[in-house]
């Protein structure tokens, strides 16, 4: 009996919805409920009345659902350079093995 690996039909379909996040859909239809338009309304106040930091995170959140958030870009060299002074670093602080510390005089 196989176990594990890929297997055709195996698991939820792509682009199908979990049980929990339908059922909160469903939930917020009969309480006639949008968030983003809440966001959106609550966003529009905050800037007739100056909150503008409240007003930015509203919108901050609504952004999510129309751009993804890019990945930061790793520059290569910086993070090799890191490694090779972290390396140096341990081995700086790594006592080095001396031949008294060598058990050889049990034999």
């Amino acid at each position: 009996m196989s176990r594990g690996g890929i297997r055709a039909g195996a698991g939820r379909p792509a682009g199908s919805e979990n049980r929990n996040k339908k059922d909160i859909g469903e939930r917020l239809d009969e309480l006639n409920c949008d968030p983003i338009e809440g966001m959106v309304d609550i966003a529009k106040q905050a800037i007739k009345e100056k909150h503008y930091a409240l007003a930015g995170q509203m919108y901050k959140e609504l952004t999510q659902y129309i751009a993804s958030k890019k990945r930061p870009v790793i520059n290569q060299k910086e993070t090799f350079d890191l490694a090779v002074r972290l390396r140096e670093a341990f081995a700086q602080v790594t006592p080095k093995k001396e031949k008294d510390d060598d058990l050889s005089f049990l034999d």
